[in-house]
């Protein structure tokens, strides 16, 4: 199984008294397209792609998918805006077909405790940062993280084959 974990992209800071509608800055719709390009240069395709409800995530997730082609709905989880680890994250791929991928896009801590669990190996997860697991169950420890990649990465990566 194909693990996608993206952090949501920067956001602005207003309305201050009201996270779940921060939107995304344009910078940070520009570093969800770089993330979505990088994907699709790759060929990835999601059997599921899934995101916390709130704004600057839901967006993130929209504008990556729109890059890449034949992506599913993307799907709204009320957890990935709370507390959601080994538990929930089971539930999501239990109907995934062997060899399955799925994208959760989510916030930090979160994601950074969830791939320490996943993997034992602890990472940073910065804004529009996308990390690749393999796995073949979701449990403590059985994960090997493939990439961790930011949009500066990608924007580098990218540049060779845009001139």
């Amino acid at each position: 199984m194909d693990l996608y974990i993206l952090r949501h992209a920067k956001a602005d800071r207003e309305p201050a008294n009201d996270d779940y509608n921060r939107k995304l800055k344009p910078s940070g719709v520009k570093d969800s397209r770089l993330i979505g390009q990088a994907l699709a240069r790759l060929e990835t395709k999601f059997d599921r792609i899934c995101t916390s409800p709130r704004v600057r995530a839901r967006q993130t997730a929209q504008l990556v998918a729109g890059e890449v082609a034949g992506t599913p709905t993307v799907e709204e989880i009320k957890a990935l805006a709370e507390s959601f680890g080994l538990t929930q994250l089971n539930s999501l791929c239990s109907d995934l077909p062997a060899g399955g991928s799925i994208l959760i896009v989510g916030h930090e801590p979160t994601l950074s405790q969830l791939i320490l669990q996943l993997t034992g190996g602890m990472v940073e997860m910065k804004t529009a940062a996308l990390a690749h697991l393999e796995c073949d169950v979701i449990a403590q420890d059985q994960a090997v993280l493939r990439f961790l990649i930011n949009p500066v990465l990608v924007e580098a990566w990218l540049a060779p084959a845009q001139r």
